[in-house]
C-alpha cells in the first residue's frame, strides 16, 4: 500500500491528475435559481410599472393580473431560495459511493482504487456559491476508511503538490 506521495511513479501521478481533471471537467447540474430571481424581478417591475404606465383592465381582469403577478413573485422566490443547484446532492452521492468502494474491501485493482480515492477527495466538499460544505462526516469517513486512509491522504498530497498553495485539502487541511 502506498503511504508516501513520493512513492507514486510518474505514471501514477499523471493518472491521479488526469482523473482529477476529468472530474473537474464534468458539467455541473442545471441551476434553476437564476430563473427564480428573474421571475421575482420581473414580477416586482410589472407590479409597480403597469399602474404608472396607465395600463388598466376591466375589474375582474385587473384582479387576475394582480394574482398572476403575485404567483410569479411567489414561484420565483420559491425557486430562487429553495431549489438548490443539485451540486451538493450529486457530490454527496458520488462521495458516498467512492467511500463505500474504498471501504468494501473488494478494491484490489490499483487503478480503480486510485479513481475512488480521487473521487472521494473531489466530492467530499462542494462549493455552491459563496460557501463550501462537506458532503460527508469527515471523522466518520476517516474511521470507515481504516487502512485506506493513508492511501487517500497520499493521493490528496499528490494533488496538493501539483495544484500548489490554493489546493483544497479535505483530509489533511484545517478542521480535518
Amino acid at each position: 500500500m502506498v503511504r508516501d506521495p513520493q512513492s507514486f511513479t510518474a505514471a501514477q501521478r499523471a493518472a491521479i491528475l488526469a482523473e482529477w481533471k476529468r472530474i473537474a471537467g464534468e458539467p455541473p447540474p442545471r441551476d434553476p435559481r437564476p430563473w427564480g430571481c428573474l421571475a421575482v424581478i420581473a414580477g416586482i417591475v410589472l407590479f409597480f410599472a403597469l399602474p404608472r404606465l396607465g395600463f388598466s383592465l376591466p375589474p375582474p381582469w385587473g384582479t387576475v393580473l394582480l394574482a398572476v403577478i403575485g404567483l410569479l413573485v411567489a414561484a420565483g422566490a420559491f425557486v430562487g431560495i429553495f431549489m438548490g443547484s443539485g451540486r451538493h446532492g450529486r457530490a454527496a452521492v458520488r462521495a458516498e459511493a467512492a467511500l463505500e468502494a474504498l471501504t468494501g474491501g473488494g478494491t484490489t485493482d490499483e487503478t480503480a482504487r486510485m479513481r475512488h480515492a480521487v473521487a472521494l477527495i473531489a466530492h467530499a466538499a462542494v462549493g455552491d456559491g459563496p460557501t463550501l460544505s462537506h458532503t460527508l462526516d469527515l471523522a466518520q469517513a476517516k474511521r470507515r476508511l481504516g487502512a485506506n486512509l493513508d492511501y487517500v491522504i497520499a493521493v490528496e498530497e499528490v494533488l496538493a503538490q501539483e495544484q500548489g498553495p490554493g489546493a483544497l485539502r479535505i483530509f489533511t487541511g484545517p478542521g480535518a
